[in-house]
């Protein structure tokens, strides 16, 4: 068995950001999935309302990529 030594916090902080930035991609995710009829289409109460969830779900979905990115570059330059 190998043993990598201890976990540092940064190396802790950088696991809980990835994995908080991998949680809001799977709610969005989901809920893309949820709202999607038998023909495959998303349904929306009206056509603004589509286009702020849209709207809204890209920025969190970019949110969550930097997370990620963001959580694995800290995690392979910290100490």
């Amino acid at each position: 068995m190998i043993i990598l030594g201890p976990i540092s916090k940064e190396q802790l902080i950088s696991f809980a950001v990835i994995c908080l930035g991998a949680l809001i991609r799977f709610i969005i995710l989901q809920r893309r999935f949820n709202r999607r009829s038998p023909t495959g289409r998303q349904l929306f109460k009206s056509y603004l309302h589509g286009l702020l969830i849209s709207l809204i779900e890209r920025l969190f979905l970019l949110a969550s990529a930097v997370m990620i990115l963001g959580g694995f570059v800290y995690f392979l330059f910290a100490g």
